[in-house]
């Protein structure tokens, strides 16, 4: 079996693993990049579900990985080299420690191994990061370790000693001319930094032994040791004969001297000077810190006094500074006196001045400046008096002149008004001429007032700041959660976004009351399109009866030359996308709702719109007669609500084939946890940019559907096929894009067939309708393909039709009534 120590590298959707060296007679040797195809790697597929998971299956991370070269030459070949599944990678797989290996770090020379203490705290930036759990650092020809690391942040590491031995702070020095077998070396071509790697058996004779124990752990080790129960002398005695018979390991000669020096600087702790060895106790100027401690705390007084009261020197230092003390007491005192005495004259000085005389020249002050104001303000509305008696007097004469003229221009429109009848009344060609001319200015007129509601990037005064697509997701989902307090779930946010930025049209199904038009209006208004401002939302009540866009949108009048309006808000909608397109402006979406659109047939009232269902269809217009031609530009999306029950119109295939059927189910939320939800905040706009990137493959064009997802998709299509039901173009193309795209803003975490759940329950599960028990033999069929685990969208949808169509003479449809 050939083993290879091997890197697993994610590039775009895939993840490959690199062969770098093979081991050979217990040593490594250079891989031939050419074995494994064109780039030297093997492509591992079908991650999902525990695969995605795997601690093997990560970037850039190495593995010791097993393949015979007659497994190589079995493996499923692609157009670049290998493919193997990841099930079969894994098994395959083992850790580097398996193999008794460790890397080796070299540092930069600033780093003394000798001092390691001082600096084992610091972060080391600019090193890979490890490829073991346990490691060994290397600097200026010596090698030290083993020790475990902590990642702080990209690039960044501690170091901490990891050893078996009896002091955890002891590690191993080695010299690195003393190593037999080499430290493999490699990667420097891919991180621009040579990765080292050796095995544990083959490490040379230690030379030594480095400390690695910082100030804080050994002080604490030194407080363990030498606590004290009193501070007799027998207690002395027992201190200094256990501190003398501590095992090197415990308090080496080394570790006295630092714990000495760190005495001496002041830097012990109250518990290590209340547990002092006689050596301390020995040294004169250990001494004087003690008889300092004493005096500046006396908290220390009681733990130490009566082990060091007895000491050489020790009465004559703390005489000569409990003197310094009292010296500085009574320097203390009189300043504080003096002190005293300031503040007496102050006081004095203060006292002079008559209290009662500041207060009343105070009250006197204020009431001065009210007087004052209320002169000046009594100044000012006499000067406007003046001033509107003057205007009063000329509005009055200009008053009377427009009257009188206007006596004399109704007597001359009169005149001219009886002439002009009595000439053209039936002149056929002038008739027909003053009507064109007033169906012009009547067009030019709503041109004008259409102005008003253009919006560009330019004109726009509440922009939002979300740039991408997947932030537009977070946003809004945060807000529908949090804001609005309605509970829908991650990917169904993403999913709607991808239906409306897909789809010219896309429809909610559901129960009566469900939520499906709040649903829409909540997210409308946060993607802020209902602003009084700049409003970019129409909300329209179908009605019941309506046949032709006569009704829904209006109808041209030949006698008039006119436009005729039946739904102002459709019209207007119409002008504002014929004026954004005349100025190609394609900044912001706008959003259409059909309101309970199936209590009509929507393939009559809305048939001049299937056509343009079709994104990419070139000139995509709508002509209501003569020059009454509206384009459609990229911007407008339109979503409907359907309810499913016995009042309203079925849809039909022509309109399925088309659209994306989202299923709103019913809430099932609590009476005492109803909320109404919140339209009044006002949100910025979002630009149609965000959209965009979800219809536009310039943005995923690179990206392509996995192996499984395909076979998924064709194992259903195999069971609608078997009752004779063939998918068109149109629809796979759809579902094609749609997962595509979804792999900008969808989480798979949980499940990698998300995407393919959300497309077929939208674009294959509506055509469901039919009868009898091959129906019911196909969707059985179609039920196990459709599992819980990869498709439960699906499986609860596909359960539900059949227990509804069981118990309704075996009729099984989609849209259950």
């Amino acid at each position: 079996m050939s083993t290879y120590l091997s890197r697993v590298e994610h590039i775009g959707d895939y993840y490959n693993v690199r062969p770098i060296l093979e081991m050979m007679d217990g040593g490594f040797v250079e891989v031939d990049s050419q074995k494994f195809g064109q780039y030297g790697t093997i492509t591992i597929a079908a991650i999902y579900g525990q695969y995605s998971e795997s601690p093997f299956i990560q970037d850039r991370k190495y593995v010791m990985f097993s393949l015979e070269d007659e497994e190589l030459s079995q493996l499923e070949k692609t157009y670049s080299g290998y493919k193997i599944k990841a099930v079969d990678f894994i098994s395959r797989c083992k850790t580097l420690e398996a193999y008794r290996l460790r890397e080796v770090i070299y540092l930069e020379k600033n780093y003394s191994f000798d001092t390691f203490y001082e600096w084992k705290n610091e972060i080391i930036a600019d090193i890979l990061e490890p490829m073991t759990a346990l490691i060994y650092l290397a600097n200026e020809g010596r090698i030290i370790g083993p020790f475990s690391h902590d990642k702080i942040e990209e690039n960044k590491y501690k170091f901490r000693p990891a050893t078996n031995c009896e002091d955890p702070y002891i590690v191993k020095e080695y010299s690195i001319d003393e190593f037999d077998e080499p430290i493999y070396e490699f990667d420097e071509k891919y991180f621009g930094k040579q990765r080292h790697l050796v095995f544990v058996e083959e490490l040379p004779k230690s030379i030594g032994r480095i400390d690695c124990i910082d100030d804080e752990s050994l002080k604490e080790i030194a407080s363990k040791c030498m606590a004290l129960t009193s501070g007799t002398k027998q207690a002395q005695k027992e201190v200094k004969l256990a501190v003398m018979g501590l095992p090197e390991t415990e308090l080496t000669e080394e570790r006295k001297k630092r714990l000495l020096k760190l005495f001496e600087n002041g830097e012990m702790t109250n518990q290590v000077i209340s547990a002092m060895p006689q050596t301390i106790l020995d040294d004169p100027k250990a001494m004087e810190k003690i008889a300092e401690s004493i005096l500046s705390n006396s908290n220390y007084t009681d733990k130490i006094y009566s082990i060091v009261k007895s000491q050489e020197h020790f009465g004559d230092i703390f005489s000569k500074l409990d003197t310094e003390k009292k010296e500085k007491v009574a320097e203390v005192d009189a300043l504080q006196k003096k002190i005293e005495i300031l503040n007496s004259q102050i006081e004095d000085e203060k006292n002079g001045i008559s209290t009662e005389e500041v207060k009343k020249l105070t009250e006197e002050n204020e009431h001065l400046k009210d007087e004052l104001n209320r002169h000046q303000a009594y100044l000012k509305l006499q000067d406007n008096v003046d001033n509107l008696k003057q205007e009063k007097s000329e509005l009055e004469n200009e008053y009377a002149q427009l009257i009188k003229m206007k006596d004399s221009v109704s007597v001359e429109i009169a005149k001219k008004v009886n002439e002009v009848y009595t000439n053209v009344a039936f002149d056929g060609a002038l008739s027909s001429m003053m009507l064109r001319e007033a169906a012009k200015f009547e067009e030019s007129e709503k041109v004008k007032n259409t102005q008003k509601y253009i919006l560009s990037k330019e004109t726009c005064n509440n922009k939002s700041t979300i740039k991408n697509v997947k932030e537009l997701v977070e946003f809004i989902y945060d807000e529908l959660n949090n804001t609005a307090k309605r509970e829908v779930s991650y990917n169904d946010v993403a999913n709607i976004l991808l239906c409306w930025s897909q789809s010219f049209l896309s429809i909610f199904a559901g129960e009566p009351g469900s939520g499906k038009t709040s649903l829409v209006s909540l997210m409308a208004n946060i993607m802020g399109l209902t602003s009084k401002d700049q409003k970019r939302y129409a909300e329209i009540a179908v009605e019941k009866g309506w046949t032709s866009r006569r009704d829904f949108i209006g109808y041209y009048n030949p006698l008039t030359k006119t436009l005729d309006a039946a739904n102002g808000d459709m019209l207007k909608v119409l002008e504002v996308m014929k004026a954004e397109e005349q100025e190609k402006i394609i900044d912001f979406p706008y959003l259409v709702l059909l309101d309970e659109a199936n209590l009509s047939q929507m393939e009559h009232y809305w048939a001049d719109f299937m056509g343009l269902c079709d994104m990419n269809k070139p000139q995509r217009s709508v002509s209501l007669g003569e020059n009454y031609v509206y384009p459609i530009g990229d911007t407008l999306r339109f979503v409907a609500t359907i309810n499913l029950d016995h009042t309203t119109e079925m849809l039909s295939p022509r309109l399925i084939d088309r659209a994306w059927i989202i299923l709103i189910q019913s809430s099932d939320i609590l009476i005492d946890e109803i909320e109404e939800p919140d339209y009044s905040k006002e949100y910025p706009i979002v630009e149609y940019e965000n959209l965009k990137q979800l219809c536009d493959s310039t943005y995923w064009k690179s990206k392509s559907l996995e192996t499984a997802i395909i076979d998924k998709f064709n194992n259903i299509r195999t069971c609608f096929q078997y009752i004779g039901i063939n998918f068109s173009p149109r629809i796979i193309g759809m579902i094609k894009k749609y997962c595509l795209a979804s792999k900008m803003i969808m989480d798979f975490s949980g499940n990698a067939y998300v995407a393919l759940d959300y497309a077929v329950a939208q674009k294959i599960l509506p055509m469901i309708n039919g009868y009898g028990e091959q129906y019911q033999e196909f969707l059985k069929k179609l039920l196990l393909e459709c599992d819980p685990n990869t498709m439960p969208k699906c499986n609860e949808i596909i359960q539900t039709i059949l227990k509804k169509g069981n118990v309704n003479m075996q009729y099984y449809q989609f849209f259950t009534r």
